[in-house]
């Protein structure tokens, strides 16, 4: 090891292994890091302000409508469609009764009557 420290003292240090570096160079390093700081808040506070005159907008709009907020008028429409589908499936169900009963009384299939009827399984 002693042979590579002579080697080292013999020839100088090596280029830029202990060299200190300048006083500019780090504050040109934080200069710039501050300007994309300041650059990035900047663009951060004008997303926050877009989104704040959209927030301000949809209250607005929603306020038009009455005194519900957003969150009960969506409730309104879930409520209101969970109501149709339960009459729908309502009347479904006495349909398929009804062909059903046709089917047996002529002794037919129901998928029968339900051709004779222009109606799909799906349907």
């Amino acid at each position: 090891m002693a042979e590579a420290e002579d080697h080292h003292d013999q020839h100088g240090p090596i280029p830029g292994a202990h060299e200190s570096q300048s006083d500019e160079k780090p504050e040109k390093v934080e200069d710039k890091r501050l300007a994309d700081m300041k650059r990035r808040t900047a663009d951060l506070d004008a997303a926050l302000a877009d989104v704040c005159a959209r927030r301000a907008d949809l209250e607005k709009h929603f306020g038009q409508h009455g005194s519900r907020t957003a969150l009960e008028e969506a409730k309104a429409v879930i409520k209101d469609h969970i109501r149709l589908l339960h009459s729908y499936n309502e009347i479904r169900d006495v349909g398929q009764g009804l062909m059903g009963i046709i089917a047996e009384s002529r002794g037919v299939r129901i998928k029968d009557v339900l051709e004779e009827y222009a109606i799909s399984a799906k349907d």
